[in-house]
């Protein structure tokens, strides 16, 4: 076996030592990019472009990978005389990759005859072979991929589970740090949820979109096409709400001249506070407990009112009216008709709140806000509480990057592309 594995790596190998001076360099722009990045932090620059006629230097890559290269540089402070190290270092990413993939093969069941069979296709493959001598993120990214979901499997076979859990987590991390934290959030959140219920992970469709991909990796079957339209409403809802906290964060964070990698990272801390990106799941927590005083709802808000406990689903700080966020979910929901959730109750306790207060508060409004437009939303298309900051993470990354709104002395709030 040993020997056979051995062999598929011998297509690569020859053609990394035939282009070790890679001859095509430069054409694909990125690889340049990486390349800069990766002299810099060689010298002791940090991870910039030095040579950008602009400041501060920024660059918008991870930098896994100009860490890896930087290697080259170490080495070799020639260029391009260089080059053949840094083919060197890209095709040493190819055989972990196949031997990942090989043990993902076998973790699916197939039999070893299916089993070689696949790892040739993607050993002799046109762009395995490509990436043996050229700068691309393509096998290093996939190779913590596919390390993050065989520990996810490991998770759910009960084995060892928090440590498997925690090198999950660690290698969706150094995945995001060598391509993109959004594709890693977008596969990895379904997986996890998946790998708790005791179920196998899906990969992902890259013929399908956004949300009906995301729905499809949670619950295992094709999505429905009016829950799926459901969910992309929100993402996009989602990644137009400007100035919420994590872009905040990533913006403040990018004005120190820190760099755009901090800044992201900056931001996904933020969610670790319960009223960013969670703050949905409280509201469903206050619905339950309204249909439990349904019998005499108007003395349970009354009581809540007069103790000034916060009734979470209603009022914002901002919008003192109508939510736009908030109209445009509603709007969404009231087109699933009868598959709308708990929508109709949620419209009943806004009007005896209404009621309430026009009592005890006369000229107090609040009206129902995005937060409880949301989770009735997630509620509709089977996302569980837990997830719910999870999911508003994968709109902020993939579908509005706090990339576009927290590069330093350009900043700008991203539109949902």
């Amino acid at each position: 076996m040993a020997l056979l594995f051995t062999l598929l790596l011998v297509p690569s190998a020859w053609f990394a030592w035939e282009n070790r001076h890679m001859p095509q360099f430069g054409q694909a722009h990125d690889d340049a990019i990486y390349y800069i990045a990766a002299k810099s932090l060689a010298d002791g620059q940090g991870y910039r472009i030095a040579s950008l006629p602009q400041a501060p230097y920024e660059t918008k890559y991870p930098p896994m990978l100009p860490w890896l290269l930087s290697i080259a540089w170490i080495v070799q402070p020639r260029f391009p005389e260089n080059l053949a190290i840094a083919t060197a270092i890209q095709w040493a990413m190819i055989p972990p990759f196949l031997w990942l993939c090989a043990a993902w093969f076998r973790r699916m069941g197939f039999s070893p005859a299916w089993r070689w069979s696949a790892l040739a296709i993607l050993a002799l493959q046109p762009y395995t072979v490509m990436f043996a001598a050229g700068i691309f993120t393509e096998t290093l990214y996939a190779g913590f991929l596919l390390g993050s979901l065989l520990a996810c499997e490991q998770v759910r076979q009960r084995v060892n589970g928090l440590r498997w859990a925690a090198l999950a987590g660690i290698l969706a991390g150094l995945g995001y740090m060598a391509r993109s934290a959004g594709i890693v959030a977008l596969v990895s959140i379904p997986a996890v949820l998946r790998a708790r219920a005791g179920a196998p992970a899906i990969a992902p469709d890259p013929n399908l979109p956004l949300a009906a991909d995301v729905l499809r990796m949670l619950h295992g079957a094709p999505a429905d096409a009016a829950q799926a339209q459901l969910l992309d409403t929100y993402l996009a809802v989602m990644a137009e709400s400007g100035m919420g906290p994590a872009t905040f964060t990533a913006r403040t964070v990018a004005s120190t001249r820190a760099s755009l990698t901090s800044a992201v990272l900056a931001a996904w801390c933020s969610f670790t506070g319960p009223l960013h990106g969670g703050a949905p799941g409280p509201t469903l927590d206050v619905l339950d407990a309204a249909a439990a005083a349904a019998h005499d709802l108007d003395a349970w808000l009354e009581q809540k009112l007069k103790a000034g406990e916060r009734i979470a689903g209603f009022g914002h700080r901002v919008f003192r009216g109508n939510d736009p966020r908030a109209a445009a979910l509603r709007a969404a929901l009231e087109r699933m008709g009868s598959s709308a959730g708990r929508l109709q109750f949620a419209a009943h306790l806004e009007a005896r709140l209404a009621a309430v207060l026009e009592r005890i508060k006369p000229g107090r409004r609040l009206p129902a806000n995005v937060e409880i437009m949301a989770a009735l939303l997630l509620d509709a298309v089977g996302i569980p509480r837990e997830a719910f900051t999870a999911i508003f993470a994968i709109s902020r990354r993939v579908r509005a990057p706090w990339a576009c709104c927290s590069m330093p002395g350009k900043l700008r709030v991203s539109s949902a592309t």
